[in-house]
């Protein structure tokens, strides 16, 4: 996944902007490089609250550079990013069977999982925070650079008439556009004399990727948005996270169609497996999904990232939740439909 870049660079007169500062030192050493050789005055565009986007924020900025985010970054950071990671995985493992997650995305031997599985059971903030500290050594660290933080505020906020969506104007040239689905406080950033659509996470597959973020329908809705923007502005140059630049209009819309296709597909099947019981233990749902010989499902669990928490585990927690199953029993994460 982090293969790819996803730190996008340009100029706009004689201010350059930065979007996303990306994760891990050697990638900020390669674009501190560059910054320092074209020696404009800069500023970051932050996409989104997710770390492997903004981790490297402090290296990358200087006395006078702007950091610009949505405005529901404010709530996110205001408690400080460690507290909010640890709520997140609290949250996690009060909805899913955590064991069986790292037996299927972790394949530790009997022994290792049954010592997992006590030392979950017996000390579970502990536990919590180790998968913390895992993640916070893969991130490599966690500071936002929340003192340069330029917030994109709902007063400010705009409706841009002709391409149909909100958003903010950052400079000539350059808009921010909100763009909620991968997390609530997502943004696109559009330049319209360029053609050039940077569209973050938002076609990204699976969405959504943390339990506290946006549902399926506002993904699918945001995703819609953005073909219709493409297709009115003949937008002729797609940067993503995480996937390499797409050029031609048709190519674009093509790519950003297969995507929707592809996620709306994926709920339904996995909708139609919850529904065939009222009731499911963890464990042999997720048996259920992983057995699925739909192809769609089989790319999902294929694609599943087991570097951090299960994404796959958080989808289905999602469309539980959202088809109206609750959870009856805690120990056994057994969930009944309540409708």
């Amino acid at each position: 996944k982090f293969s790819i870049p996803h730190s996008y660079y340009f100029s706009i007169g004689e201010t350059a902007y930065l979007i996303d500062s990306s994760t891990s030192k050697k990638r900020a050493l390669n674009i501190k490089s560059h910054l320092h050789s074209t020696a404009k005055p800069f500023h970051i565009l932050s996409s989104h609250y997710h770390p492997d986007h903004w981790a490297n924020n402090v290296l990358l900025a200087n006395r006078n550079t702007r950091i610009y985010v949505h405005h529901a970054a404010r709530e996110i950071f205001m408690p400080g990013y460690h507290v909010l990671m640890y709520t997140y995985l609290a949250k996690f493992f009060k909805t899913v069977d955590v064991v069986d997650v790292i037996r299927r995305t972790f394949r530790l031997s009997r022994r290792m999982l049954g010592l997992a599985a006590f030392f979950i059971r017996k000390t579970p903030i502990l536990a919590i925070l180790v998968f913390q500290a895992y993640n916070m050594k893969f991130v490599e660290r966690f500071r936002s650079g929340k003192k340069h933080f330029y917030y994109l505020d709902k007063d400010d906020q705009v409706v841009f008439e002709d391409i149909n969506m909100s958003g903010w104007k950052i400079t000539d040239g350059l808009i921010a556009l909100e763009t909620p689905g991968h997390s609530y406080d997502h943004l696109a950033f559009y330049i319209p004399d360029r053609k050039t659509l940077f569209t973050g996470e938002i076609d990204v597959f699976l969405n959504p990727v943390s339990i506290i973020d946006c549902p399926q329908p506002l993904i699918h809705a945001t995703i819609d948005q953005v073909i219709q923007l493409v297709i009115t502005e003949n937008i002729d140059l797609l940067l993503p996270s995480h996937y390499l630049p797409i050029s031609g209009n048709q190519k674009i819309v093509e790519h950003l169609t297969e995507q929707k296709e592809k996620l709306q597909h994926c709920y339904q099947s996995i909708c139609n497996i919850i529904l065939e019981q009222t009731s499911w233990e963890w464990r042999k749902l997720m048996q259920a999904v992983y057995q699925s010989s739909d192809q769609i499902i089989q790319e999902a669990i294929r694609l599943n990232w087991p570097k951090t928490i299960s994404n796959l585990d958080i989808y289905v927690a999602f469309v539980l939740q959202e088809l109206g199953y609750v959870m009856v029993d805690p120990s056994t994460k057994t969930w009944r439909i309540s409708k």
